[in-house]
């Protein structure tokens, strides 16, 4: 399967998990860990299909792509710091 479906096939899967893994729950309640509990192969899912998202659209990128969203990356974190460069 090439990489575009692949992607769009993960994408899909994670709209169909999407309402279990975004549940609200009252706060100060023990009913979110049940939840969690519960439910836990689709949330390592969800969250696997993600890191693989991820992982296959850099793999999309080119190489110059790629630099400029690190150097992206590097800005925001230095941002993030307070230590941007004027």
């Amino acid at each position: 399967m090439d990489d575009i479906k692949k992607i769009e096939k993960l994408k899909k899967r994670n709209l169909e998990l999407e309402p279990i893994v975004s549940k609200g729950f009252e706060p100060f309640t023990d009913e979110l860990e049940k939840h969690k509990e519960k439910n836990k192969a689709i949330f390592d899912e969800y969250f696997d299909n993600l890191e693989e998202i991820e992982r296959l659209e850099w793999e999309q990128l080119s190489p110059k792509e790629q630099e400029e969203r690190k150097e992206h990356r590097r800005l925001l974190d230095l941002k993030a710091q307070g230590k941007f460069p004027l």
